[in-house]
């Protein structure tokens, strides 16, 4: 297909694809001049509280000679020059970056489908237990808001299987009863029958929730240091294709819509009411899904209001 364009030095290259089922394709071509790229202003730099002061020194420190339209310009050109070189060395380069960020993303979806996360994208992630064969019982936040080896250390040092599955750790009785078996040293601390205890009462109210173990990404309105985590899970799967589709979707619309208002309160002292922000993180799913026929025959106003 390239061939046809007739465009030299043309490089192709596969992006990763966070929210589509389609691969985006780049298409690089060296051999054309484009110019100097625009100088744009990022709202970023509005977070660095030193950027007022830098600017009124760079006004100061500049002193071209002429009339004051020339003047003007000289001014701004040199504040450019001068704002390209601090957000390189404050920030570094925020496009390689978000090539990053999307490259991980994609690795992340990799492990999902090999079943194979590493423990720091799997604290993204709560479980939802069924069989328990896919939710490892210590490290994985299944019961409660925290994995349970750092709710009952004690406990988990006592352990024999640190990195025992759910179902490796209770039996099922004749009777439908679970009997659970944390396979724990008989020698124990005074603090480790203290958790046994503890435990034994989160366990005993617990119930299974299905046939087989789901999973569902948590996202907070404070962001974790690596943003991996917010969407370490990607799909679900108890919905239907639709549900899984907009599931999908759901995280990116969120801090995207989240993002749009955090800017438009701290910048325009403008803010939306709860149901609005709700409303406008669900048309922007439909406005994602929209080149796609997934959604084919679904109103928006059966998005809003079912």
């Amino acid at each position: 297909m390239l061939q046809s364009f007739a465009v030299p030095d043309t490089v192709q290259k596969a992006k990763p694809n966070p929210v589509s089922d389609h691969i985006p394709i780049a298409i690089s071509t060296q051999g054309i001049k484009r110019g100097p790229r625009p100088f744009r202003f990022e709202n970023m730099w509005m977070e660095d509280q030193t950027l007022e002061g830098r600017i009124k020194e760079w006004w100061g420190a500049s002193q071209p000679q002429g009339n004051p339209g020339f003047l003007f310009c000289k001014k701004l050109q040199f504040i450019k020059d001068q704002v390209k070189v601090w957000n390189s060395s404050t920030f570094g380069r925020i496009d390689r970056k978000i090539d990053e960020l999307l490259t991980q993303i994609a690795e992340i979806e990799v492990e999902e489908q090999n079943d194979s996360l590493s423990a720091e994208n799997r604290m993204g992630i709560i479980f939802s237990v069924g069989d328990g064969r896919r939710t490892q019982f210590w490290s994985d936040c299944w019961l409660g808001e925290e994995p349970l080896q750092y709710k009952f250390p004690t406990l988990f040092a006592h352990s024999r299987r640190q990195k025992a599955f759910v179902s490796e750790m209770f039996k099922r009785m004749e009777d439908g009863s679970i009997l659970w078996d944390l396979d724990l040293n008989r020698r124990q601390s005074e603090q480790a029958t203290k958790e046994f205890a503890e435990i034994s009462q989160l366990l005993d109210g617990f119930g299974f929730e299905g046939e087989e173990d789901s999973r569902a990404w948590r996202c907070p309105w404070v962001l974790p240091a690596k943003i991996i985590g917010v969407f370490a899970e990607s799909s679900a799967k108890r919905f239907s294709d639709r549900g899984n589709h907009l599931w999908r979707l759901l995280p990116f619309a969120v801090c995207w819509v989240v993002w749009l208002e955090r800017n438009s309160r701290t910048f325009e002292d403008k803010e939306k009411e709860r149901d609005k922000v709700i409303l406008d993180i669900k048309a922007t799913m439909m406005y994602w899904s929209s080149p796609s026929k997934v959604l084919q025959g679904i109103r928006f106003e059966d998005l809003v209001f079912n």
